[in-house]
């Protein structure tokens, strides 16, 4: 637990069930291993993984799954954003060969918003094998091998429905 920032650099191995919480930004980079672990960033979270874990990756800011990440089955990635004046910002971003097996979520937000600047990003070469819950943009470049459920679509290519 630190209530700053918290950076987590591989050869790491956790224990089921570990607990990592950050007050600011999360990082998780290198050969980190392990299964069921759960995490969480007040700031932004960026995982750029080595090894393929599993875990519950939560943050309240932006979420990058860089690289080459692998998160196993049944990982979770939780994004709630963060809302200024009635604006939702913040961004989670599955980039380069990444793959995540499990469910990705950006719930609605739990107060009225007038505007919402959040969106999701699979950018070309990644996957997602399992569901995607977006309500908010979706921008959808890689694959999604499974069920994708948006509110809108960010760019809308044919023939996606």
């Amino acid at each position: 637990i630190a209530t700053g920032d918290l950076t987590i650099r591989g050869p790491v191995t956790y224990n089921a069930f570990s607990r990592f919480v950050a007050g600011g930004r999360l990082v998780l980079s290198g050969e980190i291993r392990g299964e069921h672990g759960l995490f969480y960033a007040g700031g932004d979270l960026t995982i750029d993984g080595k090894e393929p874990f599993s875990g519950q990756f939560l943050s309240g800011k932006g979420i990058t799954i860089s690289s080459s990440t692998y998160l196993k089955y049944p990982s979770v990635v939780y994004f709630k954003g963060s809302t200024e004046k009635g604006i939702r910002k913040g961004r989670l971003e599955v980039s380069g060969s990444s793959i995540v097996e499990g469910t990705i979520m950006i719930p609605a937000p739990g107060e009225v918003i007038s505007q919402d600047e959040s969106r999701l990003v699979v950018g070309e070469g990644a996957t997602v094998r399992g569901s995607i819950y977006n309500t908010g943009q979706t921008e959808l470049h890689g694959e999604v091998l499974g069920s994708l459920l948006t509110l809108q679509f960010y760019f809308y290519r044919s023939p996606t429905a």
